[in-house]
């Protein structure tokens, strides 16, 4: 192909795509026609060897020939498609926007929770606490004196705004002992007694309009008769005074023993299962006791009250005391000893000779157990 043919189709060329581009686009194009013109020359100056260049500019071409196939589906909009490529940031960045219009939107709906945090109206329930008008009130609650002997009288006086009025009794550990039902004012006295303890707490409870309200008062309550050892048994108080006598005291091998004659009796206690066993005295001085030789020099054959039972008495499961007890292993010591009874009756306290206070649950099978001490 010569160079003129060559030349020729690209001036065919160029007619083509400047008619289409008037086609296309306003009247502006036909001052780029001209300048179009020389791309020919500028490609064919290298050498003819240089043909690639065309098809460069082709591909420019194409890429221009292939925007009229969407324009003609594009063309509803077909002026936009220009727009669209100079604009080509514009719409990119027009898409960003939606999602700004869209998050508001969703931030907008948690800020209509305030609606719902509108429940205070629901906290007007202010009306229900005009119920102090129907709210019980203790004016005053008195009892005296704060300390009072086992047996003795308090007298309780009070003033309350109620329905009811009710006065209880307490323990310590708040077990209920009694309810009385008083008027709304007055005055009362209650007999005490240790034998509910020591402390006794007096409840006032008044109640109105179905509320209540309450004031409580502790007095203690002390022992007519004291105990003679420490620590005191809590809860009740002896039955008597304590009493001091002229004691027996003996060791055994499995146990000891006391004759006490402000009871007259002899009280065995065994090592084994801790149980005692009480005697009547039967043993008057002069009777004669029966020796036994004894086993060794480090065991002792009891005499007098101790003596006569450990020999002639046999023990509440039918075997002898001296099977029980064994042998003595310590001669009597006569000594200036305690006892008191205690509540209920059955149980009785005894000083040994060292001060050591043994308690004697007499009721029952009968066990002992060391209760305190005592000068």
């Amino acid at each position: 192909m010569t160079h003129s043919h060559i030349k020729a189709q690209w001036v065919i060329v160029l007619a083509v795509l400047s008619v289409l581009l008037l086609a296309a686009c306003k009247p502006k194009a036909v001052d780029v026609i001209p300048t179009a013109a020389f791309l020919p020359s500028d490609t064919i100056t290298p050498s003819p060897t240089i043909t690639p260049t065309p098809t460069e500019t082709p591909t420019f071409t194409p890429t221009f020939t292939r925007t009229p196939t969407p324009t003609d589906t594009l063309t509803p909009t077909p002026t936009d498609t220009p727009t669209a490529t100079f604009t080509a940031s514009a719409t990119f960045t027009i898409t960003p926007s939606p999602t700004l219009t869209e998050t508001p939107t969703e931030t907008e709906t948690p800020t209509n929770t305030p609606t719902n945090t509108r429940t205070p109206t629901n906290t007007r329930t202010p009306t229900r606490t005009r119920t102090p008008t129907v709210v019980p009130t203790i004016l005053s609650f008195t009892v005296e004196p704060p300390t009072v002997t086992s047996g003795g009288l308090i007298i309780a006086r009070w003033e309350a705004d109620a329905d009811t009025v009710t006065i209880d009794q307490l323990t310590a550990s708040n077990i209920l002992i009694n309810t009385t039902p008083v008027q709304a004012k007055g005055e009362r006295s209650f007999t005490v007694s240790a034998d509910s303890g020591n402390l006794i707490t007096f409840r006032l409870t008044a109640v109105k309009g179905g509320n209540s309200t309450t004031r409580a008062i502790s007095i203690t309550v002390q022992c007519a008769s004291p105990w003679f050892f420490s620590p005191p048994p809590q809860g009740f108080c002896p039955t008597q005074a304590a009493q001091s006598g002229a004691f027996v005291f003996q060791a055994f091998e499995r146990g000891i023993a006391f004759y006490v004659p402000n009871t007259n009796n002899v009280y065995m206690l065994a090592n084994e299962g801790l149980r005692v066993n009480a005697y009547p005295n039967e043993w008057n001085p002069g009777v004669p006791i029966p020796t036994i030789v004894s086993p060794g020099s480090n065991f002792i054959q009891p005499t007098a009250q101790i003596g006569y039972v450990w020999q002639a008495k046999n023990w509440s499961d039918g075997r002898s005391v001296a099977a029980v007890m064994g042998w003595a292993i310590t001669q009597p010591q006569n000594y200036s000893g305690t006892i008191q009874v205690g509540n209920p009756p059955s149980d009785v306290y005894i000083r040994r000779p060292d001060g050591a206070v043994y308690k004697l649950a007499l009721a029952g099978t009968g066990t002992w157990s060391v209760a305190g001490n005592a000068p």
